[in-house]
């Protein structure tokens, strides 16, 4: 396997999310979206940023990242409990299990131990050119920390922005930026959630 694969699989894995309902690399605080959807998002942390296109629909969801000439999609599939990173230009597909390292999920810090503190809503405003319910959230980790800032959600449960600040025990803090941009609500086919037929498929 290209060097390639394994250093964009662990950016994409950057983000943050507070639904434990949600196997796929979804960003979904109060549930998984209703609708299917395509945009662009952008993640910043402490660790860098990263810019994928991502479309989406109930179970499923794909994300593609472009840096120095080249490509990784990755497909989250929740009926299959796999991950694809997918490299188009080597023709080479890794597929991981749900649950193994290879398929870190942001979910994975997010369990049944997980308490939320504080819940309160802000209000109506429109962000990134959509309508969106603003609220604040504090969460306490099972693993020990919290979790804390801003989310603003459509009514379909499409995440479109986070400003959040992560407090690990004897790690200090960390901001987490989170912005969904040029958000369709439009029917994804499902060849977008498939491995291209010719890749070879790797564990």
């Amino acid at each position: 396997m290209s060097p390639f694969i394994r250093p964009l699989f662990a950016a994409t894995c950057l983000a943050i999310t507070l639904s434990g309902t949600v196997a796929a690399q979804e960003i979904a605080v109060f549930g998984p979206p209703s609708v299917e959807y395509e945009g662009q998002r952008t993640i910043v942390t402490s660790e860098g940023s990263i810019v994928q296109s991502v479309h989406a629909k109930p179970g499923k969801n794909r994300t593609e990242f472009h840096r120095d000439g080249q490509t990784l999609i990755q497909i989250w599939r929740d009926d299959l409990r796999k991950l694809w990173s997918i490299s188009p230009e080597q023709g080479v597909a890794m597929e991981a299990s749900y649950g193994t390292a290879q398929a870190q999920s942001p979910l994975d810090g997010f369990d049944e131990q997980s308490a939320v503190l504080e819940k309160r809503y802000v209000g109506k405003e429109v962000v990134n050119g959509v309508m969106g319910d603003h609220h604040f959230m504090r969460v306490s980790m099972s693993g020990g920390g919290t979790t804390s800032g801003d989310v603003w959600t459509t009514t379909e449960n499409v995440t479109v922005r986070m400003r959040m600040t992560q407090t690990s025990a004897g790690q200090g803090s960390e901001q987490i930026s989170y912005d969904l941009t040029n958000l369709r609500l439009v029917s994804q086919p499902d060849i977008l959630f498939e491995v291209p037929e010719g890749y070879q498929l790797t564990a």
